[in-house]
């Protein structure tokens, strides 16, 4: 499915954040626990049915999120990451060292995380639609 095509505003937000993301690629970001982190594969092999990979270079994964109400991922990691909602929802996510969280998100929400190892279950009635921007590993 092709993604929908974005406001001004928008596109010059993920410009930034891009921008932003492939600028800290250069830095190495670690888990509290690096080695436990680095077990888990990736999204979009751990759950490809909710993970596409749009685009890769040396520097930067782009990776299209759907996840349906009830549904849950599997384990799975990420480096650096910036995710930004398409279509909003409520998601329960677990990660694997600290407490879960609940998260509600609305389309334009742009959230970004440190590089960890967790699961994602969409505990609302919507579809949770997202583009998550992840820096490449060292």
């Amino acid at each position: 499915m092709p993604l929908p095509a974005l406001p001004i505003a928008s596109t010059l937000a993920l410009t930034t954040l891009i921008g932003s993301l492939a600028a800290c690629s250069a830095q190495r970001h670690t888990s509290p626990h690096p080695n436990r982190t680095n077990q888990a594969p990736l999204a979009h092999h751990a759950s490809p049915e909710h993970y596409t990979l749009l685009h890769e270079d040396d520097r930067i994964r782009v990776i299209d999120f759907v996840i349906k109400p009830g549904f849950r991922d599997q384990w799975h990691r990420h480096p650096h990451e910036a995710f930004y909602i398409l279509k909003g929802g409520t998601l329960f996510i677990e990660p694997q060292v600290g407490d879960p969280i609940e998260l509600t998100v609305k389309p334009g929400d742009v959230v970004s995380h440190k590089a960890w190892t967790h699961r994602v279950s969409n505990i609302g009635n919507t579809t949770v639609h997202a583009v998550i921007f992840e820096t490449k590993e060292d």
